[in-house]
């Protein structure tokens, strides 16, 4: 047998495990859709019936350029993924503040308008005349 086939042997065996589980955990039906997939009906809180699917895969890794492949990182995917969404979380972040200042800008402008309207209202332009 060779590297992949006993790969894929070990995927069939977790997928069969993780079905398993979910059966016994959710009392619910878990059903191959293929090879590497599998299916579990669910309802939400309205009673809307819907699915997950679960997929189990053996990553080979990237193309080299040079007939093979960079073997697979899970650790450095999963390093990757946390900075991803690190970022976009303080793309977030950074986001809400700008709104925040154009919103707090907003009021500024806003308050002083009704003031100078308000001192127009008791005769300022008519003071800065006078004098």
């Amino acid at each position: 047998m060779g590297k992949e086939a006993k790969r894929n042997t070990r995927k069939n065996e977790v997928l069969e495990k993780v079905m398993e589980f979910l059966r016994q955990e959710y009392g619910t039906d878990v059903e191959k859709v293929s090879t590497s997939e599998a299916m579990m009906p669910a309802v939400d809180e309205n009673g809307n019936e819907f699915y997950y699917v679960m997929k189990i895969s053996v990553p080979r890794g990237s193309r080299n350029g040079s007939g093979g492949y960079t073997d697979y990182n899970g650790y450095e995917a999963a390093k990757e993924y946390k900075e991803l969404c690190a970022d976009k979380e303080a793309d977030k972040e950074i986001r809400a503040e700008k709104k925040a200042f154009a919103e707090a800008e907003k009021q500024r402008k806003r308050d002083a308008k009704k003031t100078i309207k308000e001192l127009n209202q008791k005769g300022l332009k008519k003071m800065i005349t006078e004098e």
